[in-house]
Order: structure tokens, then C-alpha cells, then sequence
């Protein structure tokens, strides 16, 4: 029973940080985007903070879903008040 419960707890786990990822990668290729348009002169300079902003969370969002899908056993707590 301990057994099952703990691989549920595991794939949900996993299924998680692999969205995380996914949103991460999603704002890294924005940003990519985005600095293309910078480059050709699409965007104006002042929308540079906001890419270097999505950037930042977008790499945080993915370093912590890749994370989270290696190391799901490491993570406490319940599926209940998981965040």
C-alpha cells in the first residue's frame, strides 16, 4: 500500500515539474523571440527589461521543473497541499 501511494505521489510529482518545464522553455523561446525582434528593430528598447524579466523566470521555472522531474523523491510533504 506504502508502495503504491508513494509511486502516485512520484508521477504526480513528475507530471508537474514536466509542465513547469514546458512553461519554462515556452518563456525562454518568447525571449528568444523577442530578441530577434530587438535585433531587426521590431520592439523598442523598453520592452528589453520585460524580456530580460521573462528570461529569468522562464529559465527559473525550467532548471526547477527539470529538478523536480530527476529528483521527485527528494520533495516532502503531501499531494493535498502540494504547490
Amino acid at each position: 500500500m506504502y508502495a503504491k501511494a508513494r509511486a502516485e505521489r512520484m508521477a504526480m510529482i513528475r507530471s508537474d515539474s514536466i509542465k513547469k518545464a514546458a512553461l519554462g522553455f515556452g518563456l525562454l523561446l518568447l525571449t528568444g523571440v523577442g530578441g530577434a525582434f530587438l535585433y531587426m528593430g521590431g520592439i523598442v528598447r523598453s520592452l528589453l527589461v520585460l524580456n530580460a524579466a521573462a528570461s529569468v523566470y522562464g529559465l527559473w521555472f525550467f532548471s526547477k521543473g527539470l529538478f523536480y522531474f530527476f529528483f521527485a523523491h527528494t520533495k516532502n510533504g503531501s499531494l493535498a497541499n502540494d504547490d
